[in-house]
């Protein structure tokens, strides 16, 4: 990845990605975003006794317009016979 991209102290956006396949792992969900910019970390969503997965994860980017793509280009995807939902994560998910 262009190194540019991977400046500390740059703004994220942070991805919303729900109807993930359980199986799919964080490397699994970086390998999807990575063709379009640098991924600076994917935090999955578990059940609350931490043992399931929901299907839900945030990824941030650190490239806003390459992330807007992914989004545009993952949203209605079919990825391990699941059709991805993906959106930019609302405010209150940003930091958790």
């Amino acid at each position: 990845f262009p190194s540019h991209d991977r400046e500390e102290g740059k703004p994220t956006v942070t991805i919303y990605v729900a109807n993930l396949n359980y199986r799919r792992d964080e490397d699994g969900i970086k390998e999807l975003f990575a063709p379009y910019g640098y991924v600076k970390s994917v935090k999955i969503v578990y059940k609350e006794d931490k043992t399931k997965k929901t299907g839900i994860a945030f990824v941030q980017m650190t490239n806003e317009e390459k992330a807007k793509k992914a989004i545009s280009e993952l949203n209605g995807k079919i990825i391990d016979d699941r059709t991805l939902k993906v959106s930019v994560a609302l405010d209150r998910f940003k930091n958790n």
